[in-house]
């Protein structure tokens, strides 16, 4: 899934529900293609394709959806706005 449009954008986001709450206590997202090497953080200088990410809760909560929220990135152009995930999940263990 990825958003690519010709919109600047402060912030989009990639889900997924269920039909019926479930318990969840850890969710995975891995980032899609890279296509210019964004800066994460001061110390880390880029993210990889598919990249995993994975959030624990200490105890697991009755949940219908995962949403990973974030600022997409823009590239050479600022007009514009994409976000790739790869894969998205939520786990009870």
């Amino acid at each position: 899934m990825v958003t690519f449009n010709t919109r600047q954008a402060a912030e989009d986001w990639c889900g997924v529900r269920r039909s019926q709450p479930a318990p969840g206590r850890r969710a995975l997202f891995a980032h899609g293609h890279v296509f210019h090497t964004p800066a994460t953080s001061a110390t880390d200088k880029g993210l990889k394709d598919g990249q995993p990410f994975t959030l624990r809760l200490r105890e697991a909560v009755q949940a219908v959806a995962v949403r990973v929220i974030g600022k997409p990135a823009h590239g050479d152009n600022s007009a514009q706005a994409f976000k790739p995930c790869a894969e998205l999940q939520a786990f009870a263990d």
